[in-house]
């Protein structure tokens, strides 16, 4: 009986090892594949887009180009990723949100703005037109996570990181093609009434340095907890922001669960 343990007991050890090489090949392979997909999120990235607002009913004038032009506006709205910290760039309103997932993956925002070189900071969970900050992926992407899980995929194409989909919702008036490997919305179309609203790059940056400094820039104005805004009646700043509302205004205009845009998104006056 022992002796037949002895020749037995090599061949369990070699079934041990066999098994056992193969699983920790596997879990290496498992890590190289969630490695690959990790490096395909562009956590360092500058994003510029074109949004464009078009009447319908300027299809009408096809040959009045001039018509075309009264009837269709734009702005540009620049995404800009650092590690965990996103920043929405307004550029004609000087205005730049900002938002940093802390280790507790809570949202702490802050808003920039450029002209007066100063900063509103918010705590983490801070009420915002009475509502906190709960959904990272709308601020990260520009689209919640949720509305996305509500779209069918209509087409699909390209291989790894550069893979795309092409997504609408049931009725056809929302529609996007977007990365998934790396959480970018290529481009977006949305109808609206009778107003076609569409989101195009324009371009698109891994420029790290110039990453950077944009953020260090706005880092270093000076900075005020919005808990203390009421604790200061001398701040010239301060007291023009309230007055015009923009200490709370928390929109960036782009699209929530509902496939709505956030509200006063479209709607700076500063």
């Amino acid at each position: 009986m022992k002796q037949h343990l002895i020749k037995l007991f090599p061949s369990v050890l070699i079934s041990i090892f066999v098994i056992s090489g193969f699983n920790t090949a596997h879990s290496a392979e498992q890590d190289i594949d969630n490695k690959h997909h990790l490096s395909c999120v562009a956590d360092n990235i500058q994003i510029q887009y074109e949004i464009t607002q078009k009447s319908q009913s300027s299809t009408t004038h096809d040959h009045d180009e001039h018509q075309q032009d009264n009837n269709r506006t734009s702005k540009r709205i620049t995404l800009v990723r650092q590690g965990n910290t996103v920043g929405h760039i307004h550029s004609g309103h000087q205005i730049m949100q900002s938002w940093y997932l802390t280790p507790q993956k809570k949202i702490k925002p802050t808003r920039y703005f450029d002209a007066h070189q100063r900063a509103i900071e918010y705590q983490p969970g801070e009420l915002i037109h009475g509502q906190s900050e709960q959904d990272w992926s709308l601020r990260y992407q520009l689209i919640s996570n949720n509305l996305l899980e509500q779209l069918t995929v209509k087409a699909t194409g390209g291989e790894g990181c550069s893979s795309w989909q092409s997504l609408e919702n049931n009725t056809g008036s929302f529609s996007l093609t977007w990365l998934p490997q790396q959480r970018i919305v290529q481009s977006l179309s949305q109808h609206k009434g009778n107003i076609i609203e569409t989101w195009e790059i324009k371009n698109k940056s891994h420029d790290n340095e110039a990453i950077k400094a944009i953020f260090a820039q706005r880092e270093a104005y000076q900075a005020t907890d919005f808990a203390d805004i009421g604790d200061d009646h001398t701040d010239p700043f301060l007291t023009k922001m309230v007055t015009l509302g923009f200490i709370e205004a928390g929109a960036s205009g782009f699209y929530n669960a509902q496939g709505n845009p956030l509200s006063s998104g479209h709607h700076h006056k500063y």
